[in-house]
């Protein structure tokens, strides 16, 4: 919270005009410019802080971008609603409401994952560099006002890709991509910041969503910062295992056209 609401208090007798007040005008109420002026300030910083912590709940920003990235949103967010405001707000409360909002949405780094973990959070998996490109992809997606569905769903392919690459290293040998496995995988996300029913429908989907786009002239041509991120080779193979019939050597080469 920015403001303790309680300790701020501001006795409206004493208040005359902000402009010519001094002690002979308040009276008894003797009160320093300085003092109302900063209760009035923190008012207003409050007001930001309580809006855009309202947005932020509404419309979370995805955990598989950075830490970084997040706070530059809430940051974006803030300035769009202290331009909407008729108070003048600095820069620095700018700043300083969004890096409160975040605190209290406690925006911190995901551990890093562990595949012998029990339960965690798939994303954990992600490299930083991961989450810089997806926040460059979901940036893109805010930007041109096309899909964040296909965000979310390349997060989550790249996502179980890095999970399968760390398990393949520690002696994981796969055959196919069984409905165990993919349970286990929903599994690790018990935790997750996210629906479960929004994470298993990416689950469920992300390979006919990958078909859908290689029907089409070209992979995720709306958004082409998500087509360098789902160009590799684990991911096609997961596809290949998931559906050997269709993921075939035609498809490879149109895959990493």
């Amino acid at each position: 919270m920015l403001i303790d609401t309680d300790k701020v208090t501001i006795d409206s007798r004493a208040i005359v005009s902000k402009d010519v007040i001094d002690k002979e005008a308040v009276g008894d109420y003797q009160v320093e410019l300085s003092e109302i002026t900063l209760s009035q300030t923190g008012q207003d910083i409050n007001d930001l802080y309580q809006k855009v912590l309202q947005v932020a709940k509404e419309h979370p920003s995805p955990i598989y971008i950075s830490v970084d990235k997040r706070f530059e949103l809430l940051e974006k967010t803030a300035s769009m609603i202290a331009a909407k405001s008729d108070i003048s707000y600095t820069s620095e409360q700018i700043h300083r409401a969004s890096q409160d909002v975040g605190k209290e949405l406690n925006i911190t780094e995901i551990p890093p994952g562990d595949i012998s973990a029990g339960g965690g959070n798939v994303f954990s998996f992600l490299s930083q560099e991961d989450k810089t490109r997806l926040g460059e992809a979901y940036q893109h997606a805010l930007d041109n006002n096309s899909d964040l569905k296909d965000v979310n769903t390349v997060a989550f392919t790249l996502a179980i890709a890095k999970f399968r690459e760390e398990k393949i290293a520690s002696g994981t040998i796969y055959g196919t991509f069984s409905k165990e496995e993919r349970e286990s995988l929903y599994e690790l996300n018990n935790k997750l910041e996210a629906p479960s029913d929004e994470i298993k429908q990416s689950g469920r989907d992300f390979v006919e969503v990958l078909k859908s786009e290689l029907e089409g002239n070209d992979l995720f041509s709306s958004n082409p910062f998500l087509k360098t991120l789902i160009q590799r080779d684990s991911i096609f193979d997961i596809l290949e295992a998931r559906d050997p019939d269709y993921f075939n050597k035609n498809i490879r080469k149109k895959f990493f056209t």
